[in-house]
């Protein structure tokens, strides 16, 4: 049995409207800028293959 989280689905749509957003952010201040954002959360989430398999 594989374990995957219902909210998967709906963090990739996120995290899709997100990649497509960043291009127009010129100013990232105070967040992290969008490239060292995702490294932070593949570095945190790396393993969570159901969620990755999905973007």
């Amino acid at each position: 049995m594989q374990a995957r989280s219902k909210a998967y689905g709906h963090g990739a749509l996120y995290f899709k409207k997100l990649e497509a957003l960043a291009g127009r952010i010129k100013v990232f201040d105070p967040l992290l800028e969008h490239h060292a954002f995702v490294q932070q959360l593949q570095s945190a989430h790396g393993r969570k293959s159901s969620f990755w398999a999905r973007l």
